[in-house]
């Protein structure tokens, strides 16, 4: 298993441990390493699809995070192709924190960008220039892990 597929991995379990204890229904994460999103579940009746992330604990506390706009366009496809009420855009940080941005956020409130940066972030790689979207971490529904349990931070 590369270092991709650990991330993939670890991402799902985490997310999978908060919607168990939110009683989300119809969970599946997506199988393939390609596929273009990696989550969809029911929760109050509405169908969801998700993009996660596994994002290093020293990127929590910036004024923004990023989405590149790749993804955003295949989160708001998968969206759109498969008749979901909402998208999300979740990030983990280490295993105890997550910021949960919907997509009508980042669109209505990010700004777009160009960065040079690796071509994947699962490992070190090439540079490239990519279009992302910087969306203020002030949008985000941030939960953390307290004795075992999700709970809504603090710090929204």
């Amino acid at each position: 298993m590369d270092n991709f597929q650990e991330l993939e991995n670890k991402g799902r379990t985490l997310l999978k441990s908060f919607l168990d204890q939110i009683g989300a229904t119809d969970q599946q994460p997506t199988t393939d390493k390609f596929d273009p999103v990696d989550y969809y579940f029911t929760y109050k009746g509405k169908k969801i699809v998700a993009e996660i992330k596994c994002r290093d604990i020293k990127y929590k506390d910036y004024d923004t995070h990023l989405i590149e706009d790749s993804k955003l366009k295949a989160l708001l496809k998968a969206k759109e192709d498969n008749g979901c009420d909402l998208a999300y855009y979740i990030n983990f940080f280490g295993e105890d924190i997550v910021y949960w941005y919907s997509t009508g956020n980042i669109v209505n409130t990010a700004s777009v960008d160009y960065l040079h940066c690796n071509k994947t972030t699962a490992v070190e790689t090439e540079k490239i220039d990519k279009c992302v979207w910087m969306i203020p971490t002030n949008k985000a529904q941030i939960f953390i892990i307290k004795n075992g349990i999700w709970c809504k931070s603090h710090l929204n």
